[in-house]
């Protein structure tokens, strides 16, 4: 009997990629911050060194406000049915919970708007007086999302088996892995690599209901 779920956020329960969508609300070049990804995971620069720049990045548009990002997430869609699905869960007992790649105030939004209590993020912004003041986020997301995975689970005296992670992408990898209880879905931009090891894969989140 599984007692808990766990969602991804970009592609999972949302349609769109949230740092693709941060970079052009703020009115800055989408290529560049791309640029920038690839400099960090080929090596040209460090985990530090990316952070600065895209912080720099998102500053120099002269947009960079919690008023604004909080804007461009409300415009951001939810995929279909999530409301529903997630309300039939709870509903259903189980317990919920988001660990994403994005960063934590677009998290705290999501799971706000969805009814979805405990959330982790693999990056952070952080505001004063309504301005940008600080970003940070960690390459290692695979990694980072499997330790906030276990930290939920010794929270919630859970087990790995006791959870359903629902993903897309990558660095669902090895929570798919801990708990063999992965349901992977398409989103557009889903790595087939992941939906080898699902234990089931689905094209839509109300498809959740005929299993859970």
């Amino acid at each position: 009997m599984f007692k808990a779920v766990i969602f991804d956020l970009d592609g999972t329960l949302a349609s769109l990629l949230s740092w693709n969508r941060i970079t052009e609300g703020l009115g800055v070049s989408l290529k560049k911050h791309r640029d920038l990804y690839h400099e960090l995971t080929d090596g040209s620069l460090s985990q530090e060194e990316a952070d600065k720049a895209l912080f720099d990045l998102w500053v120099s548009g002269g947009k960079a406000t919690k008023e604004n990002f909080l804007s461009i997430f409300r415009e951001m869609p939810l995929r279909s049915g999530a409301k529903d699905t997630v309300s039939y869960l709870v509903n259903k007992g189980y317990k919920l919970c988001i660990i994403t790649g994005a960063v934590n105030l677009y998290a705290r939004y999501s799971a706000d708007t969805l009814g979805i209590e405990r959330w982790f993020a693999n990056a952070e912004v952080a505001f004063d007086n309504n301005a940008l003041t600080h970003f940070k986020s960690d390459m290692r997301q695979d990694e980072k999302k499997l330790e906030q995975f276990k930290q939920y689970l010794e929270e919630e005296n859970l087990e790995a088996k006791d959870c359903v992670p629902v993903g897309d992408s990558w660095n669902d990898h090895k929570i798919f892995e801990a708990t063999g209880n992965g349901i992977a879905i398409k989103s557009g931009y889903e790595d087939p690599e992941l939906e080898k090891i699902a234990w089931k894969v689905i094209n839509e989140l109300p498809e959740l209901k005929d299993i859970l």
